[in-house]
């Protein structure tokens, strides 16, 4: 497997891990391609069901990522596939030294979302 996939491998499951912490449920979807959904699909307690798109890079065009995800959920014609909302998951990773391993820098991730998507889930809070 690559470096990439490796490293794209293990954000997905720490973010597995992390739901679970939060007592929520994911479900890594399979990779179809064209017709890939996401990556994982988070159902929380109320719930919701908001597919994460998970990146592990140095550089990312959040818009454009964000818009992509958005872009492969609302093209998917399967009624079962009905979500509340998509979420891209960065992992911001960059080479250190000549070992060429990629470290997180900064934030350790970010979690970007639509407006809409963010006040639905404040609004399941209150």
């Amino acid at each position: 497997m690559s470096r990439a996939k490796d490293d794209a491998s293990r954000h997905m499951r720490a973010l597995e891990a992390q739901a679970r912490e939060h007592g929520h449920r994911m479900i890594r979807l399979a990779e179809h391609g064209a017709q890939d959904l996401g990556d994982e699909l988070l159902i929380t307690d109320s719930g919701l069901h908001i597919v994460l798109e998970a990146k592990a890079r140095a550089n990312l065009n959040g818009h454009r990522a964000l818009a992509k995800a958005i872009g492969k959920v609302e093209g998917h014609s399967d009624p079962q596939w009905l979500v509340d909302g998509t979420v891209l998951a960065w992992k911001r990773l960059v080479p250190t030294g000549d070992s060429g391993r990629r470290m997180p820098v900064g934030v350790a991730e970010m979690f970007c979302m639509t407006g809409g998507l963010f006040y639905e889930l404040i609004r399941e809070v209150d």
